[in-house]
Parts: C-alpha cells; sequence; structure tokens
C-alpha cells in the first residue's frame, strides 16, 4: 500500500512539461485572486492605511519634542 503512494506522488514530477504548466497556471490563479482582491477592496484598504496613519501622527504629536544639537 505504501509503495503504490509513493508511485502516485511521483506521477506528476514524471509528467515533465504537464507538471510544470500545472505549476504556472496554480501561480498564475494565486496571483489573480491577490490582484482581484486588491481591486474590489480598495476602499477597505485606504480605509485602514488612513487610519495607521492617523494613530502614527496621533503617537508623534504627543511624544516629547527633542532638541538636535549640532556641534562642528
Amino acid at each position: 500500500m505504501r509503495i503504490h503512494k509513493l508511485t502516485e506522488s511521483f506521477a506528476l514530477h514524471r509528467s515533465g512539461h504537464l507538471f510544470q504548466q500545472y505549476i504556472v497556471d496554480v501561480y498564475a490563479y494565486i496571483e489573480q485572486s491577490y490582484l482581484n482582491y486588491l481591486r474590489y477592496n480598495q476602499k477597505q484598504i485606504h480605509a485602514e492605511l488612513y487610519s495607521r496613519l492617523q494613530d502614527v501622527i496621533s503617537v508623534n504629536d504627543e511624544l516629547p519634542k527633542k532638541k538636535l544639537y549640532i556641534s562642528y
């Protein structure tokens, strides 16, 4: 039984160009899914980034100001 499963796992590697095409197709599908997510969720992504930017600005305003001394 174990030998049968082992030979099945190598079947993809023995298929050569078909295996390579499968890998390329899967990669393209994943990339397209990621791009679609970015395309259809722009408002949410921008809102999250804007919220984080506001957090950084408010924290920066609360930090004590340090004077920069430059000596020559």
